[in-house]
């Protein structure tokens, strides 16, 4: 499936984030039901990694059903069940996502072993409502996944340290096209991989995370009627 998959799985990591449909997108209309089948044959290969490694993974594919098409985010634990869902809302019109997909219509957040986690898909971070719905549902951890352009890489960096800053979350964003980072919830950049390089591993402090809601309680502070 992944050639350097194998690799990332012996260090044992509790979570993978993989890009943006890390499997390829679509080009054509009439790829979109064979790419959906082979994105389903490899769900059930990556179940199989999830049980054997103990290793949860956050990822978008290519979803058919009933008729639609959606790019579609999952959380699979370490059972191997998607435990959790989410149809990408913002279509990338500019692009010609609204042309290839349906939008998705709801967001929530999902409880793990690591806390209460949120995801969103690339085009997603340009609205800073929905990140800041899932803190006031309790989110402290972000997951991304993302195809976004290196022309815009200006924009994808200051995005994700801007949703961690305002929201004081963790933020685990995976790029296909470009930088992935990982961003603390006072906007430092822990782990920032270029294009170039396949992977990376990063160790997330929660307790720190509380910590600083504690000592800075601006979630708190909030006042949505002015």
């Amino acid at each position: 499936m992944l050639p350097h998959l194998q690799a990332i799985l012996k260090s044992k990591p509790h979570v993978v984030v993989f890009p943006e449909m890390f499997l390829g997108t679509v080009t054509k209309l009439s790829q979109r039901r064979i790419l959906a089948k082979f994105y389903h044959h490899c769900e059930q290969q990556l179940a199989i990694l999830a049980v054997k490694h103990g290793c949860c993974f956050f990822y978008s594919l290519l979803e058919a059903q009933r008729g639609k098409f959606y790019n579609t985010a999952h959380w699979m634990d370490t059972t191997g069940a998607v435990s959790w869902s989410y149809r990408k809302m913002h279509l990338f019109s500019y692009g010609g996502e609204t042309k290839i997909y349906s939008r998705g219509h709801s967001l929530r957040p999902f409880s793990t072993p690591f806390g209460i986690c949120g995801g969103v898909i690339c085009y997603d971070l340009r609205f800073p409502e929905m990140m800041r719905y899932l803190a006031a549902q309790g989110v402290h951890l972000l997951f991304v996944s993302a195809q976004w352009p290196q022309s815009r890489m200006s924009h994808w960096i200051t995005l994700i340290r801007a949703r961690a800053i305002e929201n004081q979350m963790f933020v685990v964003a995976a790029n296909r096209f470009g930088t992935s980072l990982i961003v603390d919830p006072w906007g430092d950049i822990i782990l920032e991989l270029p294009s170039t390089k396949k992977y990376g591993y990063a160790v997330l402090d929660l307790k720190y995370l509380k910590s600083l809601r504690r000592k800075y309680p601006f979630l708190k502070e909030k006042r949505f009627f002015l």
